[in-house]
């Protein structure tokens, strides 16, 4: 429990991080520990810069944009999963 990466070496889904201690968090390549920024999460959801800088500009807050990100649905996953079973 509390681990950054499971013991088979994957990382946590992004969640809403709300109410608790769930921070999305990252590696790097000095073994420190440091928090995902908010355009990251949004990154690895497959949201382009653009979407997010409008998001942003819009006046969303880092928590909303953070939110936002972990209650999305990744768009590039899904389109995969929708390749495979198409082709089954």
């Amino acid at each position: 429990m509390g681990r950054t990466y499971s013991q088979g070496g994957l990382a946590p889904t992004l969640n809403t991080g709300g109410g608790g201690s769930r921070i999305p968090q990252i590696v790097t390549d000095n073994l420190a520990i440091r928090k995902l920024t908010p355009r990251e999460c949004w990154r690895l959801q497959g949201f382009s810069d653009d979407q997010f800088d409008r998001a942003k500009d819009a006046g969303l807050s880092d928590t909303q944009l953070y939110k936002q990100a972990g209650n999305a649905v990744s768009v590039p996953v899904v389109y995969d999963i929708g390749k495979r079973l198409h082709f089954a």
